[in-house]
C-alpha cells in the first residue's frame, strides 16, 4: 500500500479559474503528482462515495448554496489541513459584494425574472470552517501555487 500524502481539490460556486491555474504548472504539476496521491479532483479524477481521509484539502469557490456549506463541513471533518485558494474561497469575492437587499434584483438582472436561485448567501470558506492556509489571487499566481505545493510537507506536519 502506498503511503503518499492525500491531496484533494474541491470546487464550490466559482469560475474554476483557480483550479485551471494548477494546469499552468505543466510538468511541475506532474512532478508533484508523483509525490502525492490525488484523492479527489473533479478535473482529473472525481470523488465517488464517501470522502476519504485527506491530508490537505484545497477548496476554491464561494460558499453560496447549502450544498456548498455541507461539502465544506464534510471536507473539514476528513482533512488534516484546509486551504482556501483564490479570492472566492478567501473572501466570498464578487458575489459577497452584493448587499442582501439587492441580491434578488441582481439575480434577476443576470439570469432573468424566471430563474429561481439556489443561493443562500455568499460566504468565504472560513465563515463555515477553520481554514489553515489562504492563497490570495484571482487566480493565484503560478509562483504562489508552486510555493504552496512545495511546502505541503510543512503544512501536513504542523
Amino acid at each position: 500500500m502506498d503511503n503518499k500524502p492525500r491531496i484533494a481539490i474541491f470546487d464550490l460556486t466559482d469560475c474554476e479559474g483557480c483550479e485551471l491555474q494548477f494546469l499552468g504548472l505543466k510538468e511541475k504539476l506532474l512532478d508533484f503528482a508523483q509525490d502525492y496521491e490525488i484523492a479527489s479532483w473533479r478535473l482529473v479524477q472525481p470523488h465517488k462515495g464517501d470522502l476519504p481521509e485527506i491530508d490537505v484539502a484545497i477548496i476554491q469557490g464561494t460558499v453560496i448554496t447549502d450544498a456548498d456549506a455541507e461539502l465544506v463541513r464534510k471536507v473539514r471533518e476528513k482533512a488534516k489541513a484546509v486551504v482556501a485558494i483564490g479570492e472566492c474561497a478567501r473572501t466570498g469575492w464578487i458575489p459577497a459584494w452584493i448587499e442582501k437587499e439587492n441580491q434578488p434584483r441582481a439575480v434577476a438582472y443576470v439570469y432573468g425574472d424566471q430563474y429561481k436561485p439556489h443561493r443562500t448567501a455568499a460566504l468565504p470558506v472560513k465563515s463555515i470552517v477553520k481554514v489553515d492556509l489562504e492563497l490570495p489571487g484571482c487566480p493565484p499566481e503560478l509562483t504562489v501555487l508552486e510555493n504552496f505545493l512545495n511546502n505541503i510537507p510543512n503544512l501536513i506536519n504542523q
